[in-house]
């Protein structure tokens, strides 16, 4: 809990600034998001780089989130059944002019879930539930642990605009419930536009984050990103760029605006 006081000491002085205080980071998904695989075994690899700075604070976070998702033949409940886990390496670079200063980095929180897929002829969705463990360091402000476990819930879904499956929108719902503490609740949001031409995935992609119950605290940004899948190799590319346009604090101020770079790499088995 401690690197979460000091951040909430400084939202308190007016230094805080963004949104981001939940294990999900906004932006690590884009084309098709809620569409779940068929049956076997993948990879998924997310290099984050998010940045954002005003005369109060300067924050750069750089992290890789490593996927490893199960899809089984399984039915529950019409859906497919299937398995997840995600052991993020992450490093912060904070300063919080005039109050303190740190850098530090390595495994983060590690989340463990399950979740179920349906498909339909035009539409894919999907349901899941998991924790978030809290076995990240958290000695440090810039420690990547958060100090505490929380319960995440999934629902999301896709549409495919035409009958070709082209043209597609997506939207993905986060939602984190803290186990323990007083942490408020928070609610992400990301969506995509994305049209496919010659093999290549073209999307408008963005996100929106809210703070519930007393949290203040969002950020919404838009960008874009282009992807590419080889079947015979199993492989996926997707690069992607997002820039904040709104943000604010927990308590409701406003703070500097960020931009998030990500590079993913899917791989089948």
């Amino acid at each position: 809990m401690k690197k979460y006081l000091i951040w909430t000491s400084a939202a308190l002085l007016g230094l805080s600034a963004t949104a981001h205080a939940g294990h999900y980071v906004a932006g690590i998904e884009g084309t098709r998001a809620a569409a779940v695989p068929p049956p076997g075994f993948y990879y998924k690899g997310d290099a984050v780089h998010y940045g954002a700075d005003d005369r109060n604070l300067d924050v750069d976070v750089t992290a890789l989130a490593n996927r490893l998702i199960f899809v089984s033949d399984t039915q529950v409940l019409g859906g497919q059944l299937g398995f997840e886990t995600i052991i993020p390496l992450i490093q912060t670079d904070l300063e919080v002019k005039g109050v303190l200063k740190d850098k530090h980095g390595g495994i983060g929180d590690v989340f463990a879930g399950s979740f179920l897929g349906w498909h339909g002829e035009r539409w894919h969705s999907v349901a899941g539930l998991g924790l978030w463990s809290d076995v990240g360091r958290n000695d440090h402000p810039a420690d990547p642990g958060l100090g505490y476990s929380s319960l995440m819930l999934t629902l999301g879904g896709t549409y495919l605009l035409d009958s070709d499956g082209a043209t597609s929108v997506s939207l993905l719902g986060r939602y984190e419930a803290p186990t323990r503490g007083a942490i408020d609740d928070q609610l992400t949001l990301e969506w995509a536009l994305s049209r496919t031409v010659q093999g290549v995935d073209w999307s408008l992609v963005g996100y929106n984050q809210l703070g519930m119950d007393d949290d203040k605290s969002e950020a919404h940004a838009a960008g874009a990103s282009v992807g590419y899948f080889w079947p015979s190799h199993g492989i996926g590319l997707e690069g992607a760029a997002y820039k904040e346009f709104t943000v604010k604090n927990e308590i409701g101020d406003n703070g500097p605006k960020g931009t998030l770079i990500r590079l993913s790499l899917v791989k089948a088995f």
